[in-house]
């Protein structure tokens, strides 16, 4: 359930015809039909649910703190609910504590945008990124410091909440995320297929041994693997069994095939599952999941925040939502 589609009976109905069969409609008819129900989603905020926010204790405009707006924007806001979708205002403070001016529509725009490249950069501990360069949760991110003493997992649902909020106010973000973490929100699993993206030496090494025609037993390999790709303290290094009993189960030439769908599942779909549910979770608060299930991996990343793919700009142009003083001539 992505909470909300109800609201919108006519969307819940094409959105669920067009999760099954999409590419009957062109990608720009998709994106503005899209459009059109989020348009319609913010009008139809009633001024009760606003009033009914003000009572629940909802801080507007929130304070942050330019040298901490990560944290700040986090204790702020997190556990939002739908709250995500209600005008949001901010008010920025320098690290010597002074206000600066200004709390409108371009302010928050800031804000969101911001937050999202704090939270998205590797060194801030929650993700990665792939061969490609494409953004996904790290696996290890648990193990981070850097996320503030607070668990990996609601961090990932506060960004999630604030990637939706973007795309829900009609903000363009160059995220490069990774093809096969939007395959995961998506709700699409991945496959071997899709290792090049994650890690190409990986990739690799599993094309040699599909293809090897020399012993595999020598090669001394079995269904168990390290827990985490990345470099954590010997104490937390775990291995993980792909299948029951894998430590001692060798991979062999007649088993070697079923050792390379165990591996790329565990590395680009059970290892990724709970940081990815728990950013969907937080995306769902604000935009109905089914609402993004009607586009491809590549769609979807051009609708949140463009890409380096090609692109109609005039199409775009016509779809696309001006904020915060922004508007179709700006550069």
């Amino acid at each position: 359930g992505g909470g909300g589609v109800s609201e919108l009976p006519e969307a819940r109905r094409v959105a669920g015809v067009l999760v099954g069969m999409p590419y009957v409609v062109p990608f720009g008819t998709r994106l503005q039909l899209l459009r059109r129900w989020l348009v319609t989603q913010r009008e139809g905020l009633a001024a009760e649910q606003l009033a009914a926010a003000a009572l629940a204790g909802w801080h507007n405009p929130i304070e942050v703190r330019r040298g901490s707006l990560l944290t700040d924007a986090y204790s702020e806001l997190r556990g939002l609910g739908r709250g995500w979708r209600l005008p949001l205002r901010v008010r920025f403070f320098s690290a010597e504590g002074g206000e600066e001016a200004g709390v409108g529509e371009g302010i928050a725009k800031e804000f969101l945008v911001d937050v999202l490249r704090e939270g998205f950069d590797p060194s801030f501990g929650l993700f990665a990124t792939g061969t490609e360069g494409g953004l996904y949760p790290d696996p290890a991110a648990r193990m981070s410091h850097a996320a503030a003493g607070a668990s990996a997992r609601s961090w990932y649902e506060f960004l999630g909440a604030v990637l939706a909020k973007a795309l829900w106010e009609g903000i363009l973000v160059e995220l490069p995320l990774a093809p096969f973490f939007l395959s995961l929100l998506l709700g699409r699993t991945n496959t071997v297929h899709d290792m090049p993206a994650f890690d190409a030496q990986l990739a690799r090494s599993l094309r040699l041994l599909r293809d090897y025609d020399g012993d595999v037993e020598d090669l001394c390999l079995s269904f168990a693997v390290d827990q985490y790709t990345a470099e954590v303290p010997p104490e937390l290094r775990r291995t993980h069994s792909l299948v029951p009993g894998g430590a001692s189960l060798r991979v062999s030439a007649s088993n070697r095939s079923q050792y390379i769908l165990h591996l790329s599942h565990y590395r680009l779909n059970t290892q990724l599952r709970a940081a990815a549910d728990a950013f969907l979770r937080g995306f769902a608060q604000v935009v109905p999941r089914e609402w993004i299930r009607m586009f491809s991996v590549a769609e979807l990343q051009l609708v949140l925040g463009g890409s380096d793919a090609p692109l109609n700009v005039a199409d775009w142009r016509q779809h696309a939502t001006y904020s915060g003083g922004y508007h179709a001539d700006s550069p």
